[in-house]
């Protein structure tokens, strides 16, 4: 129904000379009008016209159509019956895509995170078009449609995927499709997160890629210091030691009298 009132539109516009206009509704309806609300965009759309010839509809060869193309903002006036042609079959295409393109990943990219998440960004030539969506395809399986561009997809399994992009209308036919791209999840190892930002001594023991059997021993030859609130470092006094938690009572140094004593005690032994 829909079709033959665009065709009874058409044939009328055409015997007037008038202006053919098309957009969609808020309901997403294509509408084909000669006087468009204001303000309303108005769609991209190939109108192909023969000549006059003395041909059924059904028996049209395809070498004798001609194309009108209508612009996204301009309209076109259709031939009139003065040219002969306000009888002639015509044939309505849809928007061409020249092209669709997925930006990122790249083909054999590898994605390395934890939380296997993937940035998808695509790119079409034109632009699409209010009615139309895209559609995303991993593993062959539908994981997303939208209007935008970017698609944020999580939990990705680690290993290897592969990923298509579609335009679709709102009749979910596919209008363009990208070839298979190929990319790869990494997830991030508790290696990758120590070699990003390497363990501090104070980290052991509470970061999980840094285990508190991997601490390092404290050197008894290193003088321990500590920073206070401002910025001042101060070393361990022998009082500090087993108080404060940088001076382990086990670094605590001999006073002259208790090496003395150790020396004394040494030589008794031997």
């Amino acid at each position: 129904m829909k079709k033959l009132s665009f065709i009874t539109l058409l044939l009328a516009c055409a015997s007037l000379n008038a202006q053919v206009y098309s957009y969609v509704d808020s309901n997403g309806n294509t509408i084909y009008t000669d006087n468009p609300p204001e303000n309303q965009a108005t769609r991209n759309l190939d109108i192909k016209v023969t000549p006059s010839v003395n041909k059924t509809e059904n028996n049209v060869d395809e070498a004798d159509l001609k194309t009108v193309r209508l612009s996204p903002t301009t309209p076109i006036n259709v031939p009139n019956a003065s040219n002969g042609e306000s009888n002639a079959p015509f044939k309505v295409i849809s928007i061409n895509y020249q092209s669709l393109t997925i930006v990122t990943p790249e083909h054999e990219d590898t994605i390395t995170n934890s939380d296997g998440q993937l940035m998808i960004t695509l790119e079409s030539s034109p632009k699409l078009s209010s009615n139309h969506k895209y559609r995303i395809i991993i593993d062959g399986e539908t994981v997303g449609e939208s209007t935008s561009p970017t698609f944020s997809i999580n939990n990705l399994e680690r290993g290897e995927h592969k990923l298509v992009a579609k335009i679709i209308d709102s009749d979910k036919n596919v209008i363009k499709k990208t070839e298979q791209q190929v990319f790869y999840i990494r997830q991030t190892t508790l290696a990758d997160k120590r070699r990003v930002r390497p363990c501090k001594y104070r980290d052991f023991g509470v970061r999980p890629e840094c285990p508190l059997k991997d601490k390092p021993k404290p050197d008894p030859r290193i003088l321990r210091k500590i920073t206070d609130k401002l910025g001042i470092t101060k070393p361990c006094d022998l009082t500090d030691y087993g108080v404060r938690k940088d001076c382990p009572i086990e670094l605590k140094p001999l006073t002259p009298t208790e090496e003395a004593k150790t020396k004394n005690n040494s030589k008794k032994a031997m």
